[in-house]
């Protein structure tokens, strides 16, 4: 005969304690006399019924079960008896070994300062408590996210094992395959592959670094890396939306503080479309999750509110703060701002580690172009913990958990930032709610009761004949004030609470970039909903624009609202500019939120079959499909800092042939 191993012996064979639980419904009595005949102690009743006894004459351990426990089985009082084992049980503790994590300044707890060789204090610094969530288990497991950009580096060995096909598509080329045009010349096509290494890189295998859902799947549609048209976005945005759960997008259009939300700023009627399309049925009813980078134009003094990506109310509009928690030279201020993840700050501080081409590192990744992958990776370890949550949960818990910490803008050092509106909530332009907090979203997110449906409300303010005089007079002080009342009459579905107020607008003025507009909710909420830009000289004026606000968010929505007109004009170094003047034309508000008296949705996700899984909006993307007389994007990055300005030179379009309105998407990062 032969014998087993004494190691795995020691593997297969139980370790038993002095200790019994036995279920009995004759009460104490008759549990005292079965102890005292096996010299047992009650300890106690355990719950109803369940009573926990010990052998103080037994062993606290032994690898053989005691006579004591037969005896139990055979007393007629008692149902069932067991002497209790060792059971083997871990923390959920993840131990990280990739050789990077130790550079991951955002993520890791433990981070070393390499400049002061300080250790980080995790009671007293503020972190995005990521290591939270995977304590709790969530590492994004059952998830699928996708990154829309210019491709990802499938065979990657840091992304290899998490790459989805499935939720994977090349627009540009129309084939399977996502992986990014290289350059022999320099590194130009890293933008997606950065990205999916934040969301779902392998964890512990002795590469790169860990994505925040190291165990997610992760797929890239490449659609930068060519014509960018409004049929090539509507395909991205609406690709096998029951089977993808979170789309990250970490682009948009030039944050020059010029451009303004038209069809060449922002979604067109197809990606409008897939936006909507995605939110009512994506994820099987629950809707899709948009996550997006909010802008780096705050050098030219841009407001993401211009951004028609940004604005969206089914995009989550991700911001970015330093190390430090003070606000990046490069971030804009905006009303749709959500949230805020960490990201780099100056030319000198750390930025952010992650997965590069030709299966490389790189510690140089910058700008909201980090944000937005950081947020998707954080919703992925959320989705985890409660498959079941619509888009517009999503949305609810970031704003109930994300943190003001120590967040604080240093250009306004009397009041950092930070305003409370009339649910108690704290808000900032140029934070939304706070840093994201992913072991308190996972936390929320595990009992979360999915909210009632939505409702709108539409008041017309200003229209036809009542238009409003804007002066040179009317600058930050003497603003214009245009007063109006929402009622329950005037909203017949009846809110409660708010989730975004979104206002359309038409304003004929002699510089657009003079203009600001401030909400003022009826319980004194204050939101910019029209930013003053320095560099936007443009005589179009608004017309029939739209800007959207997440600060009311809970608050009712009855009463008296005020709209503050401002002429900034004389703000700016050059005083002609102080004599700039139009009108107000229109003006109207959509509100959207909830009401009490409604139902809690109640949609569960279904099992998917592989051919659902390639359905759609866009169900078959054609072999045949070609984008007409390509034109192809291309970018003027060094590393990946954050500009938005193109080369004068195309790929394969002849610079005489090229049109300066196809270059409109550049990258937020």
């Amino acid at each position: 005969m032969k014998l087993l191993p004494s190691s795995l012996l020691l593997l297969i064979s139980a370790e038993y304690t002095n200790d019994f639980v036995l279920h009995s419904k004759h009460g104490r009595e008759a549990i005292e006399n079965i102890a005292l005949e096996n010299e047992l102690e009650i300890i106690d009743e355990v719950f109803p019924d369940f009573w926990h006894l010990r052998g103080h004459r037994l062993r606290r351990r032994s690898a053989d079960p005691s006579e004591s426990h037969r005896n139990l089985t055979s007393y007629e009082e008692v149902i069932w008896a067991e002497q209790q084992k060792i059971l083997s049980r871990v923390k959920r503790d993840v131990s990280i070994t990739d050789p990077l994590w130790d550079k991951m300044w955002y993520m890791n707890p433990n981070y070393v300062n390499e400049r002061t060789g300080q250790q980080r204090n995790v009671q007293t610094t503020r972190h995005m408590n990521i290591t939270g969530a995977w304590a709790q288990g969530y590492t994004g497991k059952g998830v699928v996210v996708t990154v829309l950009d210019d491709g990802v580096e499938r065979t990657h060995p840091d992304l290899v094992e998490n790459y989805d096909p499935d939720a994977s598509y090349d627009i540009n080329n129309n084939d399977p395959d996502p992986t990014p045009r290289y350059s022999s010349f320099n590194q130009t096509n890293m933008h997606g592959t950065r990205c999916a290494g934040q969301i779902a890189a392998s964890a512990s295998n002795g590469l790169c670094v860990p994505g925040v859902a190291f165990n997610a799947k992760v797929g890239g549609i490449r659609m930068l890396d060519g014509d960018v048209t409004d049929l090539v976005e509507a395909k991205s945005i609406g690709m096998s939306p029951d089977h993808i759960d979170i789309y990250s997008a970490s682009w948009g259009p030039d944050d020059d503080g010029l451009r303004f939300i038209d069809p060449s700023n922002g979604p067109a009627k197809l990606a409008t479309q897939a936006f909507k399309y995605g939110a009512e049925r994506g994820r099987d009813g629950l809707g899709s999750i948009f996550v997006w980078a909010s802008g780096n134009g705050g050098k030219y003094d841009d407001n993401c509110n211009c951004d028609g990506y940004a604005t969206s109310i089914y995009t989550i509009s991700v911001s970015a703060t330093t190390m430090n928690e003070d606000v990046p030279w490069y971030s804009e201020s905006c009303a749709s701002t959500m949230t805020t993840t960490y990201s780099s700050g100056g030319f000198t501080s750390p930025k952010i580690v992650t997965t590069d081409l030709r299966g490389m590192c790189t510690k140089e990744h910058t700008g909201t172009s980090a944000s937005a992958p950081m947020a998707a990776g954080i919703i992925a370890l959320m989705l985890e913990a409660n498959p079941n949550l619509t888009w517009r949960d999503v949305q609810h818990i970031i704003v109930r958990t994300s943190k003001t910490n120590n967040l604080f803008d240093p250009r306004d050092m009397k009041n950092p930032g930070w305003l409370t509106n009339g649910a108690g909530r704290q808000y900032s332009h140029r934070y939304g709610y706070g840093l994201m907090d992913a072991g308190a979203m996972t936390e929320m997110a595990k009992n979360w009761i999915n909210v009632p449906q939505q409702r709108i409300c539409e008041r017309s303010v200003i229209s036809g004949s009542s238009q409003v005089a804007i002066t040179s007079t009317s600058y930050f002080y003497n603003p214009i004030i245009v007063s109006f009342h929402v009622s329950q009459e005037d909203c017949p579905t009846s809110i409660h609470k708010i989730e975004h107020v979104k206002i359309k607008m038409s304003a004929a003025f002699s510089r657009r970039g003079d203009l600001q507009m401030i909400l003022v909710s009826p319980s004194g909420t204050e939101s910019v909903i029209v930013g003053a830009r320095r560099y936007d000289n443009s005589k179009q004026g608004y017309y029939g624009h739209e800007f959207m606000t997440v600060h009311m968010w809970d608050e009712s929505p009855y009463g008296e609202w005020h709209l503050k007109i401002m002429n900034m004009g004389s703000s700016w170094s050059q005083n002609s500019r102080s004599n700039s003047s139009g009108f107000l034309r229109q003006f109207s508000l959509q509100i959207h939120g909830t009401t009490d008296g409604d139902r809690p949705q109640n949609i569960r996700r279904k099992p998917k079959t592989k051919d659902e899984i390639r359905n759609g909006l866009w169900p078959a993307v054609s072999r045949a499909y070609r984008l007409p007389n390509p034109r192809y994007l291309y970018r003027n990055e060094k590393g990946d800092t954050v500009k938005h300005s193109f080369l004068k030179s195309a790929i394969k379009t002849p610079k005489s042939k090229l049109k300066p309105a196809v270059l409109r998407s550049g990258y937020h990062g």
